[in-house]
C-alpha cells in the first residue's frame, strides 16, 4: 500500500476522533500509521531496488558474433558467454545462443 494512502486513512481517523487533545491525536495517528505499515508494507521500495540493477549487455542489445582467427581456424566468439565456437556453428553449445547468418 502506498504511503499516501496510509496517510489518508490516518488523516480520516484523526479528523473523526473526538477532541482528546492534539498530542493524543498525534500519538494515535502514529500508532495507526505503524500498524498499517506493518500490515501493508510498501512495495515501491522493492521496485526501486530492482530498478537499480544493471541488465547484461547481451540482453539489452543484440550484438553480432565476432570473427576471430586462431592459428589456421576461424572461430566465432559467442556474445552471451564469450565462448570460442567453430565458424560453421549456428548456435553456441555452452549457452544455446543462436548466431545470425
Amino acid at each position: 500500500m502506498n504511503g499516501w494512502i496510509k496517510f489518508g486513512i490516518v488523516w480520516l481517523i484523526f479528523m473523526m476522533m473526538p477532541d482528546y487533545g492534539f498530542i493524543m491525536k498525534i500519538i494515535v495517528g502514529i500508532v495507526i500509521f505503524l500498524i498499517l505499515d506493518a500490515l501493508f508494507p510498501d512495495n515501491s521500495k522493492k521496485n526501486s531496488e530492482s530498478a537499480n540493477q544493471v541488465m547484461p549487455s547481451s540482453l539489452t542489445t543484440e550484438s553480432k558474433s565476432e570473427q576471430i582467427t586462431g592459428g589456421d581456424k576461424h572461430r566465432k566468439l559467442c556474445p552471451s558467454c564469450n565462448t570460442m565456437v567453430d565458424e560453421e556453428a549456428n548456435w553456441c553449445p555452452k549457452c544455446g545462443h543462436e548466431f545470425k547468418k
